[in-house]
């Protein structure tokens, strides 16, 4: 077992879902705003992506700025890419998976296709991106 509840590394507030890909764990973490990465055999911490502050420091209240993550429940992995629910932001954040540096986000808030009213649930298979929302009601399949 590993963590705790709080903001420091290695600690996790409200985590909603995980991703492993290679030697790696992916934490969703609803109350810090970010995704922890932890060593999927020794459990050991590793790193942070996203943040929740607008300056830039982890944990906090959650942004909406680029790279910031209000709220994330979802996470998924694919190639050298980390693809996150942005939950209250009503995007998908993606991130290198190595640096945890953010590349891009799709999607805004909407019912049209490629719009998410609460992304909360990811999945990458097959060259599509699944997508499920709390509010929406809904499964998108993005390629």
């Amino acid at each position: 077992a590993m963590g705790g509840l709080g903001e420091a590394d290695g600690e996790l507030q409200d985590p909603q879902d995980l991703c492993l890909h290679g030697d790696e764990l992916y934490v969703a973490e609803w109350g810090n705003h970010r995704i922890s990465v932890f060593d999927k055999t020794s459990l050991a911490f590793l790193r942070h992506i996203g943040c929740g502050d607008e300056d830039g420091s982890e944990g906090g209240e959650g942004g909406s700025g680029p790279g910031q993550l209000d709220q994330p429940c979802g996470v998924a992995c694919a190639g050298e890419e980390v693809f996150v629910c942005d939950t209250w932001n009503h995007r998908i954040s993606v991130f290198d998976r190595s640096s945890g540096a953010f590349l891009r986000s799709f999607g805004r808030r909407g019912g049209e296709p490629g719009e998410f009213n609460y992304p909360c649930g990811i999945e990458i298979a097959h060259g599509r991106i699944y997508v499920t929302e709390r509010t929406g009601k809904r499964l998108q399949a993005l390629s």
